[in-house]
């Protein structure tokens, strides 16, 4: 099994197991044993089905892993790609936008944002919900 399956497994069971396998991940992107491309599509078949809690689930898993992964592991082209990944999931799908903010917030502290991908982020999250609150005021 993946990392990703097993900790699908242990998110609801064991949060310390789950978070150890998560680990474990970040680590294989450390030492070149995962690509990221790898981590993306072993994530994408949770992180797209269509059950929710798969889905937020999944999230937390990247989420998890963004957060141990190691200063300059990812590159600056790598964390915009992800950046504008993980801006799709809170479009197309509400329910796992903690998890989505926590692997922003993970890739912010891996290295700033360009202008462009920091207008992304502002334009994908922040001005929405702006939106959404002046609606109900």
């Amino acid at each position: 099994m993946s990392d990703i399956q097993l900790y699908l497994v242990e998110a609801d069971k064991n949060k310390d197991e789950a978070r150890r396998l998560a680990a474990r991940s970040a680590a294989a992107l450390a030492n070149g044993d995962l690509k990221l491309v790898e981590l993306i599509e072993n994530a994408g078949e949770y992180i797209n089905h269509e059950d929710a809690t798969m889905r937020i689930k999944s999230l937390s898993y990247l989420a998890d892993v963004l957060e141990q992964v190691a200063p300059k592991v990812l590159k600056g082209q790598q964390r915009n790609l992800l950046c504008g990944f993980i801006l799709t999931r809170v479009s197309d799908d509400s329910e796992g936008t903690g998890h989505c903010a926590r692997a922003l917030m993970a890739l912010e502290r891996l290295g700033k944002w360009d202008s462009d991908t920091a207008a992304n982020i502002a334009n994908t999250w922040v001005i929405p919900v702006q939106l959404g609150s002046e609606a109900r005021d």
